[in-house]
């Protein structure tokens, strides 16, 4: 089996900025402390259950 390559005929122009307007370096990351941790679980577990909820509203929803 051959492997190939195959591009589209199709061009998209976007503009962006030029460096001279947009900073590109990095940023210093700071290490997340043990609050931190907690705080992001903790509002990830609460992001998942609101959606489990928000979908079992919308099942209910389509059922009537």
């Amino acid at each position: 089996m051959s492997k190939r390559v195959q591009f589209s005929r199709d061009v998209d122009v976007a503009s962006t900025f030029a460096n001279d307007d947009y900073d590109r370096s990095a940023q210093a990351v700071a290490k997340l402390s043990y609050h931190d941790m907690v705080e992001l679980l903790t509002m990830k577990s609460q992001w998942r259950r609101d959606m489990e909820q928000m979908l079992l509203d919308r099942e209910m929803q389509e059922k009537e």
